[in-house]
């Protein structure tokens, strides 16, 4: 399209409702509203858009080819901070699951030795004992790290 018909070029227009799909599609994905958008990013638009109208026919695909790509790198960015975020996050729940998950393990190794020596020598009551400890000693390990 000329600048005559002041009309955007269909390619400016699949552009913008493509950027808006992508981004309605990852806010949809993510549960996060779409972002605001920084004065500096409505500037770069509006000047992309001015020499979008003003540059001639042949040129206009170059322009639009290049704002998708810093609309690319910026998509890039953003989710490499937010991968960044979400290791972070799992690191530290693994940190706090592994010694946990460990302190059970060993307590219920030692309850079959335990077992056996409180039943042998102290019968039914020896037995009870031994288990009213370890299911409190088993609760303390798997409770104590949700606070």
């Amino acid at each position: 399209m000329s600048k005559q018909d002041n009309q955007p070029s269909p390619g400016l227009d699949i552009a913008g409702q493509l950027i808006d799909v992508m981004r309605s599609g990852l806010a949809a994905r993510q549960n996060a509203p779409i972002r605001v958008h920084t004065e500096d990013e409505k500037i770069d638009a509006a000047a992309t858009l001015a020499a979008y109208n003003d540059l001639p026919p042949e040129y206009q695909d170059a322009v639009v080819e290049s704002f998708l790509n810093r609309i690319d790198q910026q998509m890039a960015r953003r989710n490499a901070a937010a991968a960044v975020e979400t290791r972070k996050s799992n690191d530290v729940a693994r940190r706090g699951t592994a010694p946990r998950i460990a302190s059970l393990v060993i307590c219920l190794a030692m309850a079959v030795p335990l077992t056996a020596i409180a039943s042998s020598h102290f019968g039914l009551t020896g037995l009870l004992v031994v288990w009213v400890g370890i299911i409190i000693i088993a609760l303390s390990f798997g409770l104590g790290g949700r606070r």
